[in-house]
């Protein structure tokens, strides 16, 4: 290689024989010696190799014309070439471990770098830790396969509610169908029949013997003849109810107001209400003061329907709220009674439940119970201010004239809710002086003067009102007196 690269560059070969002449110690050429021709080389084309003649003249080999150059020995030609030979394989692999200053990242390179920031974050990928992966997909199809039992099972079970309840349905109309000729064949009998009429008449046995025996044919039954009862009066809800008691659905009441659940108890009581089943009334007293307040309400319903004049004794027994709609659905259950039937609430006046006590003063001015005024003004003094306003309201209702200075003697030691109606029941009543409306005009209260002033106007004090139109300077009283005045309220 070394020789090829001499004869390709021929150029370079008198500096290095001066180089080899001046590791030899030999002295520089001379310039006044004359040049001498080079020598002539061969080169052998398969191997590229420089032979040099055999006899070769004492010449030298001078680039530079005057210079003459002694001709170098084999040896040194030997070991010139080794040297560089050396040399160039060392500049060569230097150059090969020099590094470049910038080099753009190759595509492996950069999957390696992202596959490797993935693995930080996700030790567990599927080209690493085979084994714990294969794991979590058992788990996860687990997962799957415990989930789509789930669905079916739902699916079953909804589809499956849903045909039963389509079954049950069909199951009850085609009942009641059948119910229907039953109960129409009881509902005009003329007269009630006795218990061997009962046992004698063929469709009635029949429907005993052939519809009674489940539990499911009952409950529909026994809501025809609610549902049927509720439509009717007079004879024909009385053979509804012999029926009832006839084909003994009465237990099946029963059963249902000793259950624990408190809709079922509720709906028992009900049920044996309506039916007017009087022996039931003791079990329904022990309910009045049931935690839960429909089975309350419906007690309390039931013991005015099933002792009538005696239904309201449970009154000074309640101990627990008495709410407001409890009471409508009481009052409801009263309208329904005969005029004889209704209880003097007087007697329950004294109750230290105070929702009883409005409730009985409200009963007193509904039904109109004069008897009771005398009690009914003692509880003026009653140390509940919503007791003492439902009083000064019954007394009005009862248009209890004579109450007029009960009234007034309050009035003073009146809030100013009380004292509004005060007045309202004064104005109601009649019987009151002038003076006594014309001082609460003058006071400072918008609320007392507006109705004292309506009050005037009621009793057709005119001159009054003129009178004090032109005294008063006060721009709001009249104001108030113009209002009062004007015809259109």
């Amino acid at each position: 290689m070394i020789k090829t690269l001499l004869l390709k560059k021929a150029c370079l070969l008198p500096c290095l024989l001066l180089v080899i002449q001046a590791v030899n110690g030999q002295p520089a050429p001379s310039s006044q010696s004359s040049s001498l021709p080079l020598p002539s080389f061969k080169v052998v084309p398969e191997s590229n190799e420089i032979l040099l003649p055999e006899a070769m003249t004492p010449a030298v080999i001078s680039p530079v014309p005057g210079v003459v150059f002694p001709q170098p020995t084999p040896q040194i030609i030997e070991l010139s070439t080794t040297s560089l030979e050396s040399g160039l394989n060392g500049a060569t692999e230097a150059k090969a471990l020099e590094k470049p200053r910038f080099q753009y990242p190759t595509l492996a390179e950069r999957k390696h770098k992202i596959t490797e920031g993935l693995n930080r974050l996700n030790p567990l990928t599927p080209y690493q830790e085979w084994e714990e992966v294969q794991v979590r997909h058992k788990i996860l199809l687990l997962f799957i396969a415990v989930f789509s039992a789930l669905t079916v099972a739902m699916l079953v079970a909804v589809l499956s509610s849903r045909f039963y309840k389509l079954g049950v349905q069909a199951r009850t109309e085609k009942l009641k169908k059948r119910f229907e000729l039953l109960l129409m064949h009881v509902l005009f009998f003329e007269d009630a029949k006795p218990t061997v009429d009962w046992d004698q008449d063929k469709i009635v046995q029949h429907f005993k013997k052939n519809y009674l025996k489940s539990t499911f044919k009952r409950k529909i039954l026994i809501a025809e003849i609610l549902d049927l009862n509720k439509n009717f009066t007079g004879q024909f809800a009385e053979n509804l109810r012999l029926l009832f008691l006839y084909l003994n659905l009465e237990k099946d009441s029963f059963a249902l107001l000793k259950s624990s659940q408190w809709n079922l108890k509720a709906q028992g009581i009900c049920e044996l209400a309506q039916m007017l089943v009087y022996e039931a009334a003791p079990y329904i007293k022990k309910l009045i003061n049931h935690p839960n307040d429909l089975v309350r309400m419906e007690s309390h319903i039931a013991l005015v329907k099933l002792d009538k004049r005696r239904g309201m004794a449970f009154l000074p027994h309640l101990h627990r709220s008495f709410t407001q709609w409890q009471q409508l659905n009481l009052q409801h259950a009263l309208s329904k009674l005969d005029r004889e039937d209704i209880p003097d609430f007087s007697e329950y006046l004294g109750s230290s439940n105070v929702q009883v006590v409005e409730f009985s003063l409200k009963m007193i001015g509904i039904y109109n119970q004069v008897d009771a005024l005398p009690a009914v003004e003692q509880l003026l003094k009653h140390p509940e201010e919503r007791v003492r306003l439902t009083t000064i309201e019954t007394i009005q209702q009862l248009d209890a004239a004579h109450a007029v200075p009960a009234l007034m003697a309050y009035f003073p030691a009146a809030n100013k809710v009380n004292q509004v109606a005060i007045l309202r029941a004064i104005a109601s009543l009649g019987g009151a002086p002038v003076e006594f409306f014309t001082e609460q005009l003058l006071s400072g209260d918008h609320a007392l003067r507006v109705v004292a002033a309506k009050a005037l106007h009621d009793a057709q004090q005119l001159e009054a009102f003129q009178m004090m139109q032109a005294k008063v300077m006060d721009a709001q009283l009249q104001q108030i007196i113009r209002h009062a005045l004007d015809h259109r309220n």
